[in-house]
């Protein structure tokens, strides 16, 4: 028996359908919904990079789950309040100099830069005003600390260190007010989320510290040579140090010190691992120091 006329061609579609693989199918799929258009606001936003968009919602979270207080519901927009925030100043960064960040080039796109800048910036104060007046005005004083940010990239080698307080320290802040009010911790939190964050950016300036030694942008990395291995280290020694007296402070359970071991454990293979293949072992450390981070919120929550 023949198949013939659409019958056959049906068949044939089918058979073309079968020898179709699951992951082509799934790649089609996000070939079709991450259009090359939409990868660009992904990447003006940072929010290509997980490791990047979540640089402020970690500490933040930390401040938000540290209280007993907590109201759990917040939590959507916590997260999204951190993610604009992040995101508004990044376009800023970008505006100012995009040597700075290493990782978007405005110069030929300064409008949607700026269009995208305003949009963050109504979320981010519309957020903040929903958390509460605490959140409002720490969220003011934290824009005011980000529009003086980049000029330190000129003024001093250190700049990394005021980008600690400002998303590290600073977002602690941001949370726990979201929380419900400001508690005694936080000020071994507020240092916690310091020091971690001037570990994390120190890292992504010796990623890129041969191009910023080009463009003239200063940065710890560059200023240490090979005592920058051993900055991030003491700064990561330091913020596990705050969060176990945080843990002590807010009388923490068995689980949360069981956390913080592991991101312990997790931060030591990833930073040992620069030591024997640096500029491929530190890409891989970012990305394990934004899972590191996660794991402190985890112990935080089972506190």
């Amino acid at each position: 028996m023949f198949i013939r006329g659409p019958d056959m061609k049906l068949m044939t579609l089918l058979q073309k359908v079968k020898e179709i693989s699951f992951a082509d199918k799934v790649q089609a799929a996000k070939d079709a919904v991450l259009t090359p258009a939409v990868m660009d606001v992904l990447y003006m936003l940072r929010l290509n990079r997980p490791a990047t968009a979540l640089l402020m919602v970690w500490p933040m979270l930390w401040g938000f789950y540290s209280p007993a207080h907590t109201h759990w519901g917040l939590m959507p927009l916590v997260v999204l309040m951190a993610v604009t925030m992040r995101s508004a100043s990044c376009l800023y960064i970008d505006l100012y100099n995009p040597a700075i960040e290493g990782e978007s080039d405005c110069k030929n796109a300064r409008a949607p830069v700026l269009a995208f800048l305003v949009l963050m910036l109504a979320l981010s104060f519309l957020l903040a005003w929903i958390n509460g007046p605490i959140v409002m005005f720490l969220a003011i004083c934290w824009f005011i600390m980000v529009a003086a940010y980049p000029y330190l990239h000129q003024l001093t080698w250190y700049p990394q260190a005021f980008a600690g307080v400002i998303f590290g320290g600073w977002s602690c802040l941001m949370g726990q007010g979201a929380s419900g009010g400001l508690s005694v911790e936080l000020v071994f939190l507020f240092l916690a989320g310091s020091f971690w964050v001037a570990a994390v950016e120190t890292l992504k300036a010796d990623i890129k510290r041969s191009q910023d030694a080009e463009k003239g942008v200063k940065s710890v990395a560059l200023v240490m040579g090979t005592w920058r291995i051993p900055f991030m280290s003491s700064c990561l020694i330091a913020t596990l140090v705050l969060l176990v007296l945080t843990g002590i402070v807010i009388s923490a359970g068995g689980l949360f010190y069981a956390a913080l071991m592991a991101a312990q454990m997790l931060l030591g293979t990833a930073y040992y691992g620069i030591h024997l293949n640096e500029h491929a072992a530190a890409r891989a450390t970012y990305g394990r120091t934004a899972l590191a981070g996660a794991l402190v919120v985890l112990a935080f929550m089972l506190s």
